[in-house]
């Protein structure tokens, strides 16, 4: 699942998009809350300190490793991402400060705290509310899990509203399974980005020893200084 690379241009101009339109609209800064958007379009909404920050995989049973192991073909696999996971949270957690780094910790944990909406399952329908019209490319909308947090969502464009409910559905389950921020937007509109990561799933090497202790979701010596497979994950080119 982590090899899925929805295209960062594609995220940053729906992205770009709804904040100009969130912006334009702020009547009180004080109201109006905090986003956390992920790499597929999934967004976090909330008042700061509403929920704890995520403090990481490490001895957090949140994160259900168990609910989307039917997802992979191997251990190794599933093993691998959550590996990954560990690795871009190290290379995330630390990447701004104050109440924007709160921010970020927050949105993971009400993003992770939601669960993973299997399809078919408790909690799978899914609606979405009209939003902006981009033209050519279609309407956006904010596609919502109405029997889960509603103040999760996500957005996607398409011509079709149908097609926009469907995979927008499908994205929010491609974020929970590999969380990564996209950017985090203030009270006032103001846009963070954290920088691009690419996904790299395939290069991350796993022991038997670590597919056992990863999927038991024990302590593990993971860290940016220490694995060899963190040096390039950030995306080097500019545009």
């Amino acid at each position: 699942m982590g090899e899925i690379d929805e295209s960062y241009d594609i995220i940053d101009r729906w992205v770009g998009e709804y904040v100009a339109i969130f912006k334009r609209n702020i009547t009180d800064p004080s109201a109006t809350g905090w986003h956390v958007f992920f790499k597929c379009g999934t967004c976090a909404r909330l008042m700061l300190d509403e929920v704890p920050e995520f403090p990481g995989y490490d001895g957090y049973d949140g994160y259900e490793v168990d609910s989307i192991g039917e997802l992979f073909e191997t251990q190794e696999e599933l093993a691998k991402t959550v590996k990954f996971n560990r690795i871009v949270w190290d290379q995330q957690k630390n990447q701004f400060d104050g109440d924007v780094n709160k921010a970020m910790k927050q949105g993971m944990t009400k993003l992770i705290n939601d669960g993973y909406p299997h399809p078919g399952g408790d909690g799978a329908d899914r609606n979405g509310l009209p939003f902006a019209n981009m033209g050519e490319e279609g309407l956006m909308v904010l596609v919502y899990f109405p029997t889960r947090n509603v103040t999760l969502f996500n957005l996607y464009v398409d011509p079709k509203f149908s097609t926009s409910i469907a995979v927008g559905g499908q994205m929010r389950r491609f974020d929970y399974i590999d969380p990564i921020i996209h950017s985090v937007v203030d009270p006032e509109g103001n846009q963070y980005m954290l920088p691009r990561i690419e996904l790299k799933v395939h290069v991350v090497q796993v022991t038997e020893e670590e597919v056992k202790t990863l999927l038991g979701m024990a302590d593990d010596s993971t860290s940016s200084d220490s694995d060899p497979y963190t040096s390039d994950i950030y995306d080097t080119e500019s545009d």
